[in-house]
């Protein structure tokens, strides 16, 4: 029931209304052991399945056979929704697990009974559809668009706010990484060291600590935080809240946004010291 609590397609329905929408189709339960294939790039998407524990990983393959991980699926998520009613529903990514996996598994049809008889489902499935549409967009922006040095920060401030810390614990190899970003494994490593000489970022192994942050806790924290204008490459970091950092994420990474970005967060300084000094008087 946690899984399906947490999975996109039940979104606004108490457990009661899952558990009475669940019994209303065929569904089992399947055991995935460790490192095992649960799907072949090419191969039809037969069943719609939701991780209900552990990891899928999926990987695209070029002609060469170079391997890129493209996402990992986890509690909660829908396996490639966008292709369960499509005309060409052939997979593009090949999935295995990473470790043992459980999946909560309903036919196609069945998933259709659902859509056509509860209008949040209904929605909550358009709603994925569509979300899956803004990610490919800024997937398409991030590999097209982006210098070497603005994708290693998007990197950086992504996992940031997944993980609610300053500190990003990187769950793939550097290699891997590089490949999921279309730049070589050098480069990656080069930005990074490069980062890290400027006092952005301090590195110890899988782990990377963000260093240059702004101090940025609502408008209730005025005169009590400290509020600091990065000195570097327009990376920004937030203790709280983390919502800040996702609403200005895309200006900061765009290169022509980040000097008026700077410039806006100097002049943000100079009134937020003056009305604290006017405070005191």
């Amino acid at each position: 029931m946690r899984a399906l609590i947490a999975c996109p397609l039940f979104a606004g329905m108490s457990p009661m209304e899952i558990e009475m929408m669940v019994g209303n189709v065929k569904y089992h339960v399947v055991k995935l052991p460790a490192h095992d294939v649960y799907a072949l790039a090419g191969m039809p998407c037969r069943y719609v399945d939701i991780v209900v524990s552990g990891f899928l990983i999926c990987r695209m393959a070029s002609l060469s056979g170079k391997q890129v991980e493209v996402s990992r699926l986890h509690c909660g998520n829908l396996v490639a929704p966008a292709f369960i009613f499509s005309k060409d529903n052939k997979l593009p990514v090949s999935v295995e697990t990473d470790g043992a996996v459980e999946l909560f598994r309903i036919s196609p049809s069945e998933l259709k009974l659902l859509i056509d008889t509860d209008e949040t489902i209904r929605t909550n499935y358009i709603r994925i559809l569509s979300n899956i549409d803004v990610f490919l967009t800024q997937k398409m922006k991030i590999l097209s668009l982006f210098t070497v040095r603005e994708k290693v920060a998007y990197l950086l401030l992504e996992s940031a706010g997944e993980q609610g810390s300053n500190e990003v614990h990187l769950q793939r190899s550097r290699q891997e990484i590089a490949d999921s970003f279309g730049i070589q494994k050098f480069s990656l490593l080069r930005v990074l060291s490069d980062f890290e000489k400027e006092g952005a970022i301090e590195i110890k192994g899988k782990v990377i600590k963000i260093l240059i942050y702004i101090l940025y806790n609502d408008l209730s924290c005025i005169g009590t935080g400290t509020l600091l204008p990065s000195p570097h490459f327009g990376l920004f970091m937030t203790h709280i809240p983390w919502r800040i950092l996702v609403m200005y994420q895309t200006l900061l990474l765009d290169s022509l946004l980040v000097k008026a970005v700077q410039i806006w967060l100097s002049e943000l300084v100079v009134l937020l010291q003056a009305h604290q000094q006017q405070e005191r008087l």
